[in-house]
């Protein structure tokens, strides 16, 4: 009797045994399963995170990209027009040194014909009083003539009285024919003060700027920009360049 409720006893424990180990089983295969699945959900927010990382890290290359090529194609710029400054300033030195020496031949020649006026002044005195004299007695001309106002009238009435006196002296003599006179107007040569501003005069002096195109600028940047295709960028050459540049 002991021994057969001690099976049936054995029997029923078994049975348990074996539905709580059915239960532990499926609770255990539910917590990993629970478990798996938010692993999956996870990395696959982590993959997307990732793709956006991605994403970002390629615009900011992109962008970064851009920035630098537009720097070099700036940098290229400043450059040219840092050779057209120094081309200007060089250009207004040649031409402050050029004004100087042409300022200077004017004062030259200013101050050569000081004594000259002097002279010439002195000479229209001289000839005034010696027609006046060679008419003493005669009728003297109804309008006088007025003075000189420069040197041009100065000259212009010189030669006026050296003809009335030449008149009074020698009577109507031929005029110097045109060979007599080169002859005598090439031997006078130039005062010091004409000398040297003939010479500024002929000074050759070239205001022309070479063109931007012609400019040659310094190195560009040695970066390469693999995502650019170099269409619009200034690239550094001599002007013995020939056909097609191509970015290496």
């Amino acid at each position: 009797m002991n021994r057969s409720t001690s099976e049936v006893e054995l029997g029923i424990q078994s049975e348990v045994n074996k539905e709580l180990k059915k239960l532990l089983v499926a609770s255990v295969g539910s917590d990993l399963q629970y478990q798996f699945e938010r692993m999956a959900r996870e990395k696959a927010q982590l993959s997307v995170d990732y793709d956006n990382v991605v994403q970002q890290h390629a615009d900011l290359s992109e962008e970064v990209e851009r920035l630098s090529i537009q720097c070099d194609v700036w940098r290229s710029k400043f450059l040219g027009s840092r050779t057209q400054v120094s081309q200007l300033i060089d250009l207004r030195n040649a031409i402050y040194q050029q004004f100087g020496k042409a300022q200077e031949a004017i004062g030259d020649m200013m101050q050569e014909r000081v004594p000259i006026r002097k002279e010439m002044v002195e000479t229209y005195r001289l000839l005034d009083q010696l027609v006046k004299a060679l008419r003493w007695g005669k009728p003297q001309p109804l309008q006088q003539a007025a003075n000189p106002r420069n040197m041009k009238e100065l000259v212009q009435a010189n030669h006026r009285l050296v003809s009335a006196v030449s008149a009074q002296l020698l009577g109507n003599i031929k005029p110097m024919n045109s060979a007599n006179q080169e002859t005598v107007e090439s031997g006078i040569g130039l005062t010091n003060a004409e000398a040297a501003a003939a010479q500024v005069l002929n000074m050759s002096f070239d205001l022309q700027l070479p063109s931007p195109e012609t400019t040659p600028v310094g190195k560009m940047s040695g970066r390469f920009h693999p995502q650019h295709k170099y269409e619009e960028v200034t690239v550094n050459c001599c002007n013995r360049c020939k056909g097609e540049i191509k970015v290496v």
